[in-house]
């Protein structure tokens, strides 16, 4: 794998690949061991969104995954741009997208350059029924979640840039986390998603 870095992201470019879409107990966050089929580069940063957590940790009892991610996920003004493009492209005359274009809005925020099996991997952590509608504020936050989990997967984040790194706010706001969720009843699928944060 190859790194070159700009002054707001990352390229990378990734080679070999996995046959499967895993289920949730098969989530491989280690670059080292990360299997990849394709050959492409993608621009990912952990700077471009900043995610939080409630004061009150209780809330997390009554939060869906999307409902987490659209508000407590804010992206800076170039992501924002970009997902508003991509949204309004997919959304539907009710200005929702539905769960059916999602895994295509994703691929087009990327420029079509990420493996579809991981796309799915971010889908599959949101908890979606098939009827259900996204509006914008989810889709940016979910399109945010879905860069921190391509970092993860395709990136080194101990040796990116520290332009690169998460806010140190948002370090401290995550830090000790299983501690901080010790007896709040949380779905798998958000504790799942706050690991990846």
């Amino acid at each position: 794998m190859t790194d070159e870095e700009t002054d707001d992201a990352t390229t990378t470019t990734v080679t070999d690949g996995p046959s499967d879409i895993p289920d949730l107990t098969d989530f491989n966050i280690d670059g080292d061991n990360v299997k990849r089929n394709y050959g492409v580069s993608v621009i990912l940063s952990q700077q471009a969104s900043r995610f939080s957590m409630p004061f009150d940790l209780k809330q997390f009892e009554t939060l869906t995954p999307r409902e987490y991610l659209e508000k407590y996920c804010r992206v800076s003004n170039r992501r924002h741009a970009l997902y508003k493009r991509i949204f309004d492209k997919h959304k539907g005359t009710d200005g929702e997208l539905t769960t059916k274009v999602l895994s295509e809005a994703l691929s087009d925020a990327y420029m079509r350059t990420v493996d579809h099996q991981y796309i799915q991997q971010v889908i599959l952590l949101l908890d979606l029924k098939s009827g259900d509608k996204i509006t914008f504020a989810q889709f940016e936050g979910i399109a945010a979640f879905s860069e921190r989990y391509f970092f993860n997967v395709f990136a080194r984040a101990e040796t990116a840039e520290v332009a690169l790194q998460k806010d140190i706010i948002e370090r401290l706001d995550f830090s000790a986390l299983k501690w901080k969720l010790h007896g709040i009843k949380i779905t798998n699928q958000l504790r799942h998603i706050l690991k990846l944060i």
